[in-house]
């Protein structure tokens, strides 16, 4: 079987979405289009013993430089090699646009063509950029439109559809869309790591970009609230973004300079996560965020805001606590307090939960969940 992909996901979130393919024993081969060259999967033992072939293909640069040239360059290019490749199945990552680009010339060349909605249902509302509040998970019920119903119309006629969890499978089956044509594909941790044992400097951490969307003034301000009766907490905020001078100078006017590190972007966070207790998230919306698997992945406890799939791997109160409203920092300044002064104990016990969750994340069982999407629809 071949299957043909378009994305354009950052190198590191492509690699996690395209390795548990190249396990899969029914696929011989991939070909990828996306904006470069990506990852050469050389640890992917079919790769390796050359069972299974990947392929390139990416527009010009000139093109890249304006978005509308470069679309077109990858549907001419995704049609052509349709044609000449042959593969079995068409599919992209994110509705818009490599899911539609991915739909058009899979209709336009009879193949079976998917969609991975990686970011939840917002994507059938969303054309791009990413919107602050009108469209938060905690109460997900947006409007009708035209846009809306066209891309409802469009993702009805797919073959296949991918999501990363139970929220957003039952969204899809209230709007109508079939049962048999939705499948959970859960993000997996690839990377060869390890546990270190390594002092706790951090009580509470933070990895993720600093962007609107991910609300790290909640965390700031449930710093505050924890510092009335516990002054000596210690908090690092791991990332970078367009967010990180106001959140400065909200830890300054909150007087936590002594309590809040910001380290900005480390490629290490392994080891961040290593010196930390818990690790927290305050997103009105994820798909599957990769620092929620992270964290587990390591035996770090969750403390996280309620927003989307992520109900499906942070179980509360077995490895992390889940906080219903985004914007409660109160909420999350009492889920701090409890883990860390008033029931120190339960950390460890959600740590063993932590890493049981991972073995139900592995790519090779994400292998199989493709191919049963391949059995079905074959």
């Amino acid at each position: 079987m071949k299957i043909m992909i378009t994305t354009n996901l950052a190198y590191r979130s492509d690699k996690y979405h395209i390795y548990p393919l190249t396990l899969s024993d029914e696929i011989e081969e991939i070909i990828v289009i996306r904006n470069c060259k990506g990852d050469d999967f050389a640890e992917s033992p079919r790769v390796r013993n050359k069972e299974l072939r990947i392929k390139y293909y990416c527009p010009p640069r000139f093109a890249l430089h304006f978005p509308i040239f470069g679309l077109l360059f990858k549907f001419l290019m995704m049609t052509y090699l349709s044609i000449r490749e042959r593969p079995d199945i068409v599919h992209g990552y994110l509705l818009f646009p490599h899911g539609l680009l991915a739909f058009v010339v899979g209709k336009l060349t009879r193949k079976k063509v998917g969609v991975s909605l990686i970011a939840g249902p917002v994507e059938l509302y969303v054309l791009g950029g990413s919107p602050i509040k009108k469209y938060a998970y905690i109460n997900f019920n947006p409007q009708k439109s035209l846009t809306s119903s066209i891309l409802y119309y469009i993702l009805k006629r797919f073959d296949f559809l991918t999501i990363t969890g139970t929220f957003s499978k039952e969204f899809l089956l209230k709007k109508g869309i079939d049962k048999k044509k939705i499948f959970v594909i859960p993000h997996v941790i690839v990377d060869k790591i390890h546990t270190v044992s390594i002092k706790k400097e951090y009580d509470v951490l933070y990895v993720g970009r600093l962007s609107p969307i991910k609300h790290v003034e909640t965390f700031i301000k449930s710093l505050s609230v924890v510092t009335e009766n516990h002054p000596s907490i210690r908090a690092v905020i791991v990332g970078d973004g367009e967010c990180k001078f106001k959140l400065e100078s909200l830890a300054r006017r909150l007087k936590l300079n002594r309590n809040i590190d910001f380290v900005g972007y480390r490629a290490d966070i392994w080891n961040w996560y290593a010196k930390s207790k818990i690790s927290i998230l305050t997103s009105e919306r994820e798909g599957f965020p990769y620092s929620i698997l992270e964290s587990l992945y390591l035996g770090v406890p969750v403390i996280a805001s309620n927003c989307g799939d992520i109900q499906d791997v942070v179980k509360n109160r077995y490895n992390g606590l889940l906080i219903q409203d985004y914007s409660d920092y109160h909420s999350f300044a009492d889920a701090i307090n409890e883990l860390i002064y008033k029931s120190p104990s339960s950390i460890l016990n959600y740590s063993i939960n932590s890493l049981n969750t991972k073995k139900n994340l592995s790519a090779e069982t994400v292998a199989l969940l493709w191919e049963e999407i391949f059995d079905k629809i074959n």
